[in-house]
């Protein structure tokens, strides 16, 4: 795995995103993360990562952008969709209050809910709107076999899609297959990092360290 020195996480998909927007600064976008809770997340690991989720939301968070929050497990709960999200300073406490529910890593069947469930007009996002998905997980699902499914129900939502993997679990190739299949390009929307508390800590401002790698 080859380093990318000085770079923060969160910066690489905020010029991602910018990016993407190529049509405008108002450009539409709604942008949904979805949380690993599993069992083998820990609960100081999960509590990391939704601090990663606040500080990612305070430096995307502007105009005619919307959020939506979902855990996962062995079943997947939606606990903000777009139009519950508020963008005037509640949200923060919404995402805090979230309880992990632990159980197995079904990833694709995740996926698939949040296409079919709040990737639509229902679930509060907006036809116009560039759709966004940022998967955070710890390791390989187990259902696997439905993955490649799941994710053509996702291009057929032209959802952009971004992977964020953290722990020792994606040395084996397998599970850096795993996230470059999430991803939308495996190039570009592909992040893995060494630990939660380096998943928190890149999302912070002043970190200026090699705490980023990229698989290859």
């Amino acid at each position: 795995m080859a380093s990318i020195p000085c770079v923060l996480t969160v910066l690489l998909i905020c010029l991602s995103l910018e990016h993407m927007a190529c049509h405008g600064p108002e450009q539409a976008t709604d942008i949904a993360l979805l949380l690993d809770s599993s069992g083998s997340v820990r609960n100081v690991e999960f509590k990391a990562m939704k601090q990663f989720v606040i500080n990612l939301i305070r430096k995307l968070l502007k105009k005619d952008t919307q959020f939506a929050i979902a855990q996962y497990s062995s079943s997947c709960d939606i606990h903000v969709n777009f139009s519950q999200f508020n963008s005037k300073g509640l949200w923060e406490k919404q995402v805090e209050n979230i309880r992990q529910t632990y159980g197995g890593t079904n990833t694709a069947a995740a996926i698939t809910k949040l296409a079919n469930e709040l990737f639509v007009t229902s679930g509060g996002a907006r036809p116009d709107a560039t759709k966004v998905l940022i998967v955070i997980t710890d390791g390989q699902s187990l259902d696997g076999y439905n993955l490649p499914s799941a994710i053509d129900m996702a291009k057929a939502k032209n959802i952009i899609r971004f992977a964020v993997g953290v722990g020792q679990a994606f040395e084996n190739s397998r599970a850096r297959q795993e996230l470059n299949m999430i991803a939308t390009s495996a190039t570009d929307h592909v992040f893995v990092v060494d630990n939660f508390d380096t998943l928190e800590k890149i999302s912070s401002s002043g970190e200026d360290q090699q705490l980023y790698r990229k698989p290859h």
